[in-house]
């Protein structure tokens, strides 16, 4: 029972973090000093218990479990993770070595302890050295007039590597507590240079709509998304991205349908084969056409294409498109001169 308990107690962290991940939600404790104060002192309880217990066999899977913890709270919590992570895994290897019986078991887990050791002090140093470097602050939060959403502007202060503004808006009407922490859906609305946060101001226009520096963003978590895959899509990075226009319909059992997105914002693209310097070629314009998507006059910028069916021999090569009978390409333009992106992905 108390091996059970002690297992459940240590991958409790890892689960729920995990299962945040899988479902694309961030899993936020209601207070990290308490929860991991109650946690690591659990731990030193269980672990005393199992030392003065008499079956063995199942302990040298204690600092295994232990080492899954730890390295939870080194990725996802503050520096108390780090401390107690790495507590949690030097104690339970030595204490529970002193309980081993058996020379087989007893050389395990000394080997395991000894290991666990070096590892729980190794992620320990990094995770210090990253910290020292990197720090994430919040200047300031503000709640939507009916609460359902809250908005928070975050520094991040990583040296030379990447400073940066964000504001990050938290959709508590999607937010579902545990007790202790709670899977909440956050989207990054805004992200600017290191710096803009100084006399940065938000106020919330309607539920869907926050104004920053006088400028609309929406925060429907649709369009919201469909930005973020269009950018991860296109394999570029985009500051202040702002949507002014998102549908999407894809939907069915075949997965059918057109994404139109249009963003404002500096785009910086990179050299890539997919990626080209306008004009765009008579195919290209031809493929837009077929489906009603029209393209707007430009002299100045980029475009991408990505044929994604599963015929296509270059993916990179938009004159084999009209030579099936279905149609899967992603294709995107930006202009230049006036900061827009307009992006479609077409599915038949």
């Amino acid at each position: 029972m108390f091996y059970v308990l002690f297992f459940l107690l240590q991958l409790l962290l890892p689960l729920c973090f995990g299962v945040g991940v899988v479902i694309d939600r961030a899993f936020v404790l209601v207070s990290e000093p308490l929860v991991l104060l109650v946690l690591t002192g659990a731990t030193v309880a269980l672990t005393v218990k199992l030392y003065r217990g008499k079956d063995s066999r199942w302990a040298f899977f204690a600092p295994l479990v232990s080492l899954v913890n730890g390295i939870t709270m080194l990725v996802f919590l503050d520096w108390w993770g780090a401390i107690f992570g790495a507590v949690a895994v030097v104690v339970c290897g030595w204490v529970l070595y002193q309980r081993m019986t058996g020379v087989f078991w007893r050389a395990l887990c000394y080997f395991l302890s000894v290991l666990l050791t070096f590892a729980a002090g190794l992620c320990l140093l990094l995770f210090s050295a990253i910290t020292l470097i990197s720090t994430t602050d919040v200047m300031r939060q503000l709640d939507s007039p009916e609460n359902s959403r809250t908005a928070r502007i975050e520094v991040q202060n990583a040296g030379a590597i990447a400073d940066n503004t964000r504001v990050i808006v938290r959709d508590n009407a999607q937010s579902f507590s545990l007790g202790f922490g709670s899977f909440v859906e956050e989207f990054t609305v805004y992200s600017g240079s290191w710096g803009e946060h100084e006399g940065m101001t938000l106020v919330w226009q309607d539920e869907d709509t926050l104004l920053i520096n006088g400028v609309p963003y929406t925060v429907d978590a649709p369009a919201l998304a469909g930005r973020r895959n269009a950018l991860d899509a296109l394999d570029i990075s985009m500051s202040r991205a702002r949507v002014i226009e998102y549908s999407d319909t894809h939907g069915g059992f075949h997965g059918d349908g057109t994404t139109v997105l249009v963003l404002s914002g500096e785009a910086y693209i990179p050299e890539s084969r997919f990626w080209h310097d306008l004009p765009m070629t008579e195919e290209a314009r031809k493929a837009l056409a077929h489906f009603g998507l029209a393209v707007p006059e430009m002299e100045n910028g980029q475009w991408f294409f990505l044929d994604r069916h599963y015929e296509s021999t270059d993916p990179a090569d938009v004159s084999a498109l009209f030579d099936r009978h279905s149609y899967n390409f992603t294709l995107a333009v930006y202009d230049g001169d006036a900061g827009v992106l307009y992006y479609w992905k077409v599915d038949t």
